[in-house]
């Protein structure tokens, strides 16, 4: 029965992890323009998974991921642009080749463009093909 639960939690993850890399909004474009990887700088990201399996046949996940872009990238004032503008689209596919999350937010923090993008699911028994214990 331990071994039942723990591969249906390792189903989970793996789950989660594949929907996360290639869930996205497919409408966004994904022309890049004028991107020169070495102008960026030094970038960084950073990436949090948290899972709520408070029921045990579902389990919801947010998956939150921080782009720090510095503030010098030729660039780096397009990702203040609005989400869904053309300028926006463009210097994000230079950075990112992948689409965004519909809750996307850019903010200024010390001469960093630094962008936070937010997904959410859910993942019920129904996609894991297992049947409950």
């Amino acid at each position: 029965m331990r071994g039942m639960k723990q591969l249906k939690y390792s189903a989970i993850v793996a789950l989660v992890l594949a929907a996360l890399f290639f869930s996205a909004s497919s409408s966004h474009a994904y022309a890049q323009t004028n991107c020169d990887i070495k102008e960026l700088g030094s970038p960084s990201a950073t990436a949090d998974l948290s899972l709520d399996a408070s029921h045990i046949d579902e389990v919801k996940w947010t998956s939150t991921t921080t782009l720090t872009i510095p503030g010098s990238w030729p660039r780096a004032d397009e990702l203040l642009q609005a989400p869904d503008s053309n300028a926006f689209d463009s210097a994000y596919n230079c950075i990112a080749p992948y689409s965004y999350p519909d809750a996307t937010s850019a903010a200024l923090n010390q001469g960093n463009v630094v962008l936070t993008l937010v997904d959410r699911g859910r993942i019920n028994d129904k996609y894991i093909g297992m049947s409950p214990p």
